[in-house]
């Protein structure tokens, strides 16, 4: 067999037909590439995030991304690319046209196949997944998250919620939801002088002063620290909403931190100081601390009061010509400062001419009439009216009275009329009784029926009193208003009507027993109310601007406390203790008003304006 091939290779006509065959095959390519030209190849190139992802092609199994197709012919057929945990892909070759000589890529992004619910209550809060912020409640991630195990977290501390955190499983081709209870949290807020004290709570650190932290009830100490000044630790049991102050000294000042040191931004301001009790009362003696700035520790201070009991508080005090009293109350030792505010000229003539004024002034109520001619003998059943020249007695009342020793009668100054309030059939009549013919005149009725929802008390037992104006002839008096609310109304004998003059003034029944009319001038009315328990509080009206007169102490350093004994109405009047009227001039009112037992304060009221000053204090 080798012989014969070897003489095969050696015969020139085996090689002159090998020759002839690749020119043929030759010249036939060259043919072909002459008539039709160079067919280049139909080519699509698909990548995917993530990568790795398997490619099919007519369900069959072709690779992974990145991955190239390459045909001569027109691509056809369906591709699928998949990737467990995420949504498939299908490319559909018929519709995507892809001829040879094209060379298209496709890059596919695949979306999680996962659905996760979030919610809470309220809504509204934060949502953290593994770590991360992702918006907030209610929301829906659809394809965001993968299948698996996240940590989610859902606060709103900014409306002082809680945060609560779980371990959430999502599953692929399922809808997951996952709701959350926020605990409502207790806001305390803590404040410092000066401000910008770091505040550490156990390993907490809350921030710096003034600041606002939302915490569950319980008990916390509190450690507040500043370059250059004594740390302060500060024990607090939260139960509800709460304010804390923390004052902080340098070391010099911290060792009279057990001293009651008071000091005004005016030089030779005297101080002066008042124990008081818890149930208001002042008691002891006046203490006279200095001039600012004075300092006394509790041993001396309460020695000078002359008390053995420790008191609830004292009242603090600082006086100085020219300038407004600075007053506050301070429940335990510290450091005060008084910022003086200087009186107008008009309030510094008063301070000047009226140090020593009077805080309280009676009722003016009589039985007997002024030229003492008649004279009433009233009780519940009855009330006689006695002409004491003649012997003659006329009844006034028509029924019985519900409390009849609230009601008052009010003769006119000439002793001419009567004017007074009685029963007739669940009709509250005001009547005019003419002392020379004996004839009565109903001049207003408060019909019960047209107040359905009051109560019958408060119909009757606050509309028991009559003031008469002699400067315009008007009676003043109260009739139902709003919400057992009483409105002041007059009217004038002779004209008929009833005119409002301010609704809903004061308070009725059952907050008030009783109330009591009375000009104090001829264009201001005092009003006198006994609240539940015999309680008396007074006030002052303007007639004119038809103004309730209105009075507030401001405290330092706290502008948010409270001194004196007063009662701030819904109407905007200020009731006292006790007050009288020291004069009137320029349009301004002069009042002493009574703020504790012990304690009365010179106002002046502007009722134009509807402001006030603050001009001295006075101790009793």
């Amino acid at each position: 067999m080798k012989e014969f091939l070897l003489k095969v290779l050696r015969k020139p006509s085996f090689w002159i037909g090998v020759g002839s065959l690749i020119m043929i095959g030759l010249i036939f390519y060259f043919y072909s590439f002459i008539t039709t030209g160079f067919i280049p190849d139909a080519i699509l190139e698909i990548t995917s995030r993530p990568e790795r992802a398997t490619v099919t092609y007519n369900s069959k199994y072709a690779g992974e991304t990145p991955y190239i197709f390459k045909s001569t012919k027109t691509l056809t057929g369906v591709v699928k690319i998949s990737l467990p945990g995420y949504n498939t892909v299908t490319i559909n070759l018929d519709k995507t046209i892809i001829e040879p000589g094209d060379h298209k890529k496709i890059r596919i992004d695949l979306s999680l196949d996962t659905s996760l619910t979030v919610t809470s209550t309220p809504p509204g809060a934060n949502i953290y997944i593994d770590g991360e912020q992702w918006g907030s409640t209610p929301y829906t991630f659809e394809g965001l998250i993968s299948a698996g195990q996240h940590k989610i977290k859902v606060e709103l501390l900014s409306q002082c919620y809680g945060e609560q955190t779980k371990d959430v499983i999502v599953d692929a081709k399922l809808f997951s939801k996952t709701h959350f209870d926020l605990e409502k949290l207790i806001m305390v807020s803590v404040s410092s002088t000066p401000t910008g004290a770091k505040v550490i709570c156990g390993p907490d650190d809350w921030g710096v002063t003034p600041l606002v932290k939302c915490v569950k009830s319980g008990k916390y100490q509190l450690m507040l620290s500043k370059q250059g000044l004594v740390d302060e630790e500060k024990d607090i049991e939260v139960k509800e909403d709460m304010s804390v102050y923390v004052r902080m000294y340098d070391p010099e000042s911290y060792k009279k931190k057990d001293s009651y040191a008071v000091d005004a931004d005016q030089p030779e301001t005297e101080i002066f100081a008042l124990p008081k009790r818890a149930n208001g009362e002042l008691f002891g003696q006046m203490i006279a601390m200095g001039k600012s700035p004075a300092f006394l520790s509790k041993s001396e201070i309460q020695a000078k009061a002359g008390i053995t009991d420790a008191p609830a508080s004292y009242i603090v005090f600082g006086l100085k010509d020219g300038f407004s009293p600075g007053v506050t109350e301070l429940f335990e030792s510290g450091e005060t400062i008084f910022p003086m505010s200087q009186l107008t000229i008009f309030s510094k003539g008063v301070q000047k001419d009226h140090k020593s004024f009077p805080s309280h002034s009676g009722h003016p109520y009589s039985n007997v009439s002024p030229n003492g001619t008649f004279s009433i003998d009233a009780s519940k059943d009855k009330a006689t009216l006695k002409d004491t020249a003649s012997g003659a007695s006329y009844e006034l009342y028509l029924e019985k009275e519900y409390d009849y020793f609230n009601n008052t009668f009010t003769f006119s100054p000439d002793s001419s009329k009567l004017w007074y309030f009685r029963n007739n059939k669940g009709v509250r009549e005001l009547i005019e009784r003419d002392l020379s013919s004996q004839e009565e005149k109903i001049l207003d009725k408060i019909d019960s029926k047209e107040h359905k929802n009051v109560p019958m008390d408060f119909v009757f037992s606050c509309l028991t009193n009559i003031a008469y104006d002699s400067s315009s002839g008007k009676l003043l008096y109260f009739v139902p208003g709003a919400s057992e609310k009483l409105t002041l109304a007059s009217t004038k004998p002779g004209f008929g009507g009833r005119n409002i003059i301010d609704q809903d003034l004061v308070p009725g029944a059952p907050q008030v027993d009783s109330y009591k009319l009375w000009m104090v001038s001829p264009d201001v009315l005092k009003i006198q109310g006994i609240f539940p328990g015999s309680v008396l509080w007074e006030g002052l009206y303007h007639l004119s601007s038809r103004q309730p007169v209105k009075f507030k102490i401001r405290t330092d350093p706290d502008p948010s406390g409270k001194v004196g004994m007063m009662k701030q109405l819904d109407s905007g009047m200020t009731m006292f203790p006790s007050c009288a009227l020291v004069t009137e001039k320029d349009g301004n009112l002069v009042i002493g008003v009574n703020l504790y037992n012990k304690l009365a304060a010179l106002i002046v009221y502007s009722p134009i304006k509807r402001d006030w000053e603050f001009v001295w204090l006075r101790v009793d």
